[in-house]
């Protein structure tokens, strides 16, 4: 974010460090801003920058979960290791000039640099079935390092290298009495680049185990397998993944009064806005294949983690895998040692090139009806022209030219607001708007992407449609007269084409031949793969309720009571949607709009004088749907969260500060469960996090 011209000299300093407990490894942060205005303040320059540096990680289990004519059991199971050190940079400037009182210019500038370096070290369990003549449990049992080079830039580490970079230029003009105008034009760069990826994964076929679903909660595979030199090289590659977006925007807009109503103030409003994008993947994947050695997974350095402080429990300990550090400082070039083989099903599927242009125009009219009443009309027209190009890949690996996807669809989206001052400080707003949610651009992207040894298939859909909504919203306010505020209010959203992510683990032979005819089936027999695309459903009904209540206390009794002030608010959502196709094309019942929580609360209790203050804030949000599979049993739920923060300061002099914070007290984790609460898809844990700094501000 760019920070605006302060209106006089403005200089701060903050310096913080912090304690990660997951990985008991520290926090550093930094940030400086510099502020002032020249020329008899006729120019003003803000500089500013940040630096975050923390090393992190988390804990990891997952299940997938099958149901074979009402005997529910599990099909696979992972558990996984994080360690990721991340660094963020931030550098941003702004400028502005008034050459007079009429016409002003500003000129905004901002660079974003994060570096993520993450080691993972994945245990699996894949294709759990019983199996008659060992009298036991079987599966393909898997142990994966995940790393990179071990140079200056990775550090033994899959390095993702994310920036941001924006520029825009903005102006604002009184061309004459009654007629203003202000304009921008932009430019914004952002990028994901990860080289030198790499994977070094061992697997042992028809390995003996033993599972435990007493709990489905924390289901568990009990794994004797303690000869790792049984494990065999499953594959060693190495990829480099590469995506951009480039975008252009221009407005203009343009003011002047209009009022039909004599005594009452109008004004008209109109623009326009040009909005350019294209988007690039180019990824690109090798696999070695080692000349002598390396077959067993005994053959290499390897390191060994436990599980001691899991929330999980011990029992979930990773074991042992291939070290990073010798996973990183393998020279794959070195031909004598390895042979390179490109794998072009791991990455032709998945480029593309995509471009998005959006020609906007509106128009505004904000008319004052008597004193207290005033009414908003307004319209906008949006064309919207895309061109999508993927590549048409068969049999996986053999490119047999280009797939390419044009569209444009234009819409016009009306809107009126009323706002009523029963007084200045009771106000109602009423509102009738319409949006546009476009998909994005991978979705669309016409590719079909098939992981023959995961049994997973992904694929674009380029026949997706923009999702339009309706908007209703009713809402009053209530203002106190010092510092506070009570509101509430009903909405309902009526959308048309929503987008959702579905996802079918039951992919069969004659469901890929159905989905796509032109296409080499890869699903052989009776075999189930994973798929997942994104859709539109027909149409959604959303609507619910929120209040709010923020009020500074300082009408108790005595200075102590009058420090305190509270803060929450609520909202509730219902939604049901229709045209969501199921198992075998039927279309399902029941269901609402996915990634919507039908309950959220926010809340928090603070106190303050002047040197000191403190704040305790609550979040709480309900389980809701989130992933959308072929029947409800495969269906993915975001499970219910629930987070606690604090922090406070005190002012030691009139410039310095010191804070402190907490995060996550709660130690919240991410937890998914696919189709009934009790069936854990995914319980990740991360701890909570300490800060302690210093700010300086003058």
């Amino acid at each position: 974010m760019t920070r605006a011209v302060p209106n006089k000299q403005r200089i701060s300093a903050t310096l913080s460090g912090g304690y990660m407990p997951v990985r008991e490894k520290a926090v550093y942060n930094g940030a400086f801003i510099y502020g002032n205005r020249f020329m008899d303040n006729k120019m003003g320059l803000v500089l500013s920058g940040t630096m975050q540096a923390q090393d992190f990680g988390s804990n990891n289990i997952e299940a997938e979960w099958k149901d074979e004519e009402g005997k529910v059991f599990m099909n696979e199971m992972q558990v996984r290791k994080y360690d990721v050190a991340r660094v963020r940079r931030s550098v941003s400037a702004a400028w502005d000039y008034d050459f007079n009182s009429r016409n002003r210019i500003a000129l905004n500038a901002m660079y974003n640099w994060r570096d993520d370096r993450e080691n993972r070290f994945a245990l699996t369990y894949k294709d759990i079935e019983w199996d008659e003549k060992q009298n036991s449990y079987i599966a393909t049992l898997g142990r994966e390092t995940k790393g990179g080079i071990d140079n200056n830039r990775n550090k033994g580490r899959r390095l993702e290298r994310q920036t941001v970079m924006n520029f825009s230029l903005h102006g604002e003009h009184l061309l004459t009495s009654k007629l203003d105008m202000d304009w921008a034009a932009s430019y914004s760069r952002a990028s994901e680049w990860r080289p030198n990826e790499r994977y070094m994964s061992y697997r042992l076929k028809k390995a003996k185990i033993g599972t435990d679903i007493s709990d489905p909660y924390l289901p568990f595979v009990k794994d004797d397998n303690t000869d790792l030199s049984k494990l065999e090289l499953k594959e060693l590659t190495e990829n480099e993944n590469n995506t951009h977006e480039d975008e252009v925007g221009m407005k203009v807009n343009f003011r002047f009064p209009l009022s039909v109503i004599e005594g009452q103030k109008g004004r008209f409003r109109f623009g326009g806005r040009l909005r350019l994008k294209s988007k690039e993947r180019e990824n690109n994947f090798f696999e070695y294949a080692p000349i002598d050695g390396l077959e067993a997974m005994t053959d290499n350095p390897l390191q060994t983690w436990d599980a001691k402080s899991w929330e999980q429990g011990e029992r979930y300990a990773p074991g042992s895998f291939v070290s990073k550090d010798y996973l990183g400082g393998l020279d794959l070039t070195d031909k004598s040692k390895f042979e390179q083989e490109t794998v072009p099903g791991e990455y032709l599927a998945v480029n593309y090139h995509a471009k998005e242009h959006i020609y906007a125009g509106y128009i505004r009219w904000d008319q004052n009806i008597t004193e207290n009443t005033a009414l908003i009309l307004g319209a906008r027209i949006e064309h919207t022209r895309i061109d999508y190009t993927g590549n048409n890949v068969v049999d996986e690996d053999e490119l047999t030219g280009e797939i390419r996807n044009k569209n444009n669809y234009t819409n016009i989206l009306p809107g009126i607001t009323l706002k009523h001052n029963f007084d200045e400080n009771f106000i109602l707003r009423a509102a009738v708007t319409t949006s546009l949610a476009r998909p994005n651009y991978y979705a669309l992207a016409p590719y079909v992407n098939t992981l023959m040894e995961d049994r997973e298939i992904s694929a674009g859909n380029p026949n997706l449609k923009a999702t339009y909504s309706v908007n209703y919203d009713l809402m009053v306010e209530k203002y106190f007269q010092n510092v506070g505020i009570v509101s509430g209010g009903v909405f309902y959203k009526n959308l048309k084409n929503f987008i959702y992510k579905y996802s079918d683990q039951n992919f069969t032979s004659a469901r890929f031949e159905e989905t796509f005819p032109d296409l080499k089936n890869p699903i052989q027999g009776t075999e189930t793969w994973d798929f997942a695309q994104y859709r539109n459903g027909d149409k959604v009904d959303v609507y619910g309720f929120e209040v709010a209540f923020q009020r500074q206390l300082d009408f108790l009794p005595g200075k102590f009571l009058k420090g305190f002030g509270v803060y929450a608010n609520y909202t509730f959502t219902e939604s049901k949607a229709k045209g969501i196709s199921g198992e075998d094309g039927v279309l399902r019942e029941g269901l609402g709009l996915p990634r919507t929580a039908p309950h959220m609360l926010n809340g928090s209790l603070s106190w303050e004088n002047n040197k000191f203050s403190a704040r305790v804030s609550a979040n709480f949000t309900a389980a809701y749907l989130d992933e959308i599979g072929d029947n409800a049993f495969t269906d993915a739920y975001y499970d219910k969260q629930f987070f606690l923060d604090a922090n406070a300061s005190y002012k030691i002099t009139k410039s310095f500060r010191i804070f402190a914070e907490a995060n996550n007290l709660t130690d919240q984790p991410l937890r998914y469960y696919q189709g009934e609460k009790q069936y854990m898809r995914q319980l990740e844990y991360y701890k909570p996090r300490y800060t302690l700094g210093l700010k300086y501000d003058l």
